[in-house]
């Protein structure tokens, strides 16, 4: 089982700052694959994997890989995230579409998927609603041994000063494969 758990915040830099007080104070096998997206105040989209830094070869399916390509699923053309950010004022809906569509494009193309191919989940499109503008999150997508860790971590940031939304489901084991095939005939 996969799972796509996220933890969303105010503040474009928020995410970031959390991933770093984790990093200077733990060490966990999952802490190199979580990823960092963040709105900024306009509604451009800004995504921080390490998908291009998975060892695809030697270890099998790289978690970061396979978080970055779910990212840029949500974030390109018709993405949950793409589609949130089109639901924004009337005025800047063209431009925050073309944002998303920037930030996940490069990935789509890379491998090779298309907007036929994205993943239908509402949970996804719950968490494409959430991230305003001025808001970031920390994404990990991987398997069981992880998820409860990566949870129970998180856990103190839910609260205040930080108040993390918790965003979590359990990601369809066919896309999973399909999604993972592209990343290693394409890496």
């Amino acid at each position: 089982m996969t799972t796509f758990t996220a933890y969303t915040f105010k503040g474009k830099r928020t995410a970031q700052e959390v991933l770093n007080k984790i990093e200077d104070s733990y060490s966990y096998g999952w802490i190199d694959d979580v990823a960092v997206i963040s709105k900024d105040d306009l509604g451009r989209i800004r995504i921080h994997s390490t998908w291009a830094q998975d060892n695809l070869g030697e270890t099998g399916l790289g978690w970061g890989a396979l978080t970055g390509a779910i990212l840029g699923l949500l974030a390109g053309p018709g993405g949950a995230l793409a589609s949130s950010a089109a639901t924004a004022a009337a005025a800047t809906s063209s431009e925050a579409a073309l944002a998303g569509a920037a930030a996940g494009g490069s990935l789509w193309g890379l491998l090779g998927l298309t907007t036929d191919e994205a993943i239908d989940d509402p949970r996804l499109d719950e968490f494409g609603d959430q991230l305003h503008k001025d808001m970031s999150s920390l994404v990990l997508v991987t398997g069981e041994p992880y998820v409860d860790e990566y949870v129970n971590v998180m856990g103190p940031y839910q609260e205040a000063p930080y108040n993390g939304i918790i965003i979590q489901t359990n990601l369809d084991d066919d896309d999973i494969k399909y999604i993972s095939k592209k990343i290693k005939q394409y890496s």
